[in-house]
């Protein structure tokens, strides 16, 4: 005699089309992507778009103020500065205390 094997209620993909977490996280990266294609000729990404307009509207921002800005931990704010200081686009700076780091648009 055979067994016909029945999917238990919980081995069944769920319909995640109602899901508004998938629906969001689809928009972000549609909109990330079209952001990328229309700063490509820029050679900028949208990431290096938003730190930019970031401190555009601020001002010099510290490490922390930035990440804070930019919902960003701290330590990845160098690496996210670095391909622009190479470009000559920010500007980092020591800050009153020597061990801050201040971050500012470089002028045109």
């Amino acid at each position: 005699m055979s067994r016909v094997h029945t999917k238990k209620p919980s081995d069944r993909p769920r319909d995640t089309s109602g899901c508004v977490y998938r629906h969001m996280s689809m928009t972000s990266r549609a909109v990330c992507a079209a952001y990328d294609a229309a700063l490509s000729p820029m050679s900028l990404s949208s990431h290096q778009f938003g730190l930019l307009s970031a401190l555009s509207r601020l001002g010099p921002q510290s490490v922390s103020d930035l990440a804070h800005v930019l919902g960003m931990e701290p330590s990845g704010i160098p690496r996210a500065v670095k391909p622009l200081t190479d470009r000559d686009l920010v500007t980092v700076s020591v800050g009153a205390d020597r061990r801050q780091r201040i971050t500012s648009i470089t002028p045109l």
